[in-house]
């Protein structure tokens, strides 16, 4: 019997030092055992550093993977592929003004984004918080949010009237995306 109680407690320690082990460079969310990059390296402590990083340089975070998906190509992924796809030098001249006029939107949105994540996070770091100004903030964030996916999807818009059907299904073809 004390063979087998130390038994289980060397079990015990070992399963408790292989988490720590794995979770080096993470936090755990106690609230919702969600792992989560550690957000104190993050200039805005609800965010994950990736997080913001995607907002700062206005990556495209899944936010077109509708369009991505049902054959409105990505500009970006299209310019990518310019040799496959044989573009034109107008091809080429239209995707990159969508691509620009993506990103000006895009990064606009992102700073104010990130300027309302910023002030959520002061108003609970002091202790200010309320149900009014949460609702204020997280709906300007929302706004905010909507206007930055728009900006995404808009560009798989004018990427697929820019291309030929030919050169949407073998981009569709080269990303995987064929049935």
């Amino acid at each position: 019997m004390y063979m087998n109680r130390t038994f289980k407690i060397f079990l015990i320690a070992v399963a408790f030092t292989g988490k720590a082990f794995s979770q080096h460079n993470q936090t755990v969310d106690k609230t919702s055992q969600e792992v989560t990059d550690e957000p104190e390296k993050s200039p805005i402590k609800s965010l994950s550093l990736s997080e913001y990083n995607a907002y700062k340089h206005g990556k495209g975070m899944g936010l077109a993977k509708p369009a991505e998906l049902n054959s409105y190509p990505g500009p970006m992924h299209v310019l990518d592929l310019e040799k496959e796809l044989k573009l034109s030098a107008l091809q080429k001249t239209h995707l990159t003004a969508a691509i620009e006029a993506m990103k000006f939107k895009a990064l606009e949105m992102a700073g104010f984004i990130l300027a309302e994540e910023k002030k959520i996070n002061e108003l609970f770091a002091s202790g200010k918080a309320n149900e009014g100004s949460i609702i204020y903030y997280t709906n300007k964030i929302g706004l905010y949010q909507a206007e930055l996916r728009n900006a995404h999807l808009q560009a798989h818009l004018k990427a697929r009237r820019i291309l030929s059907p030919d050169q949407i299904k073998k981009y569709n073809r080269i990303r995987g995306y064929s049935n």
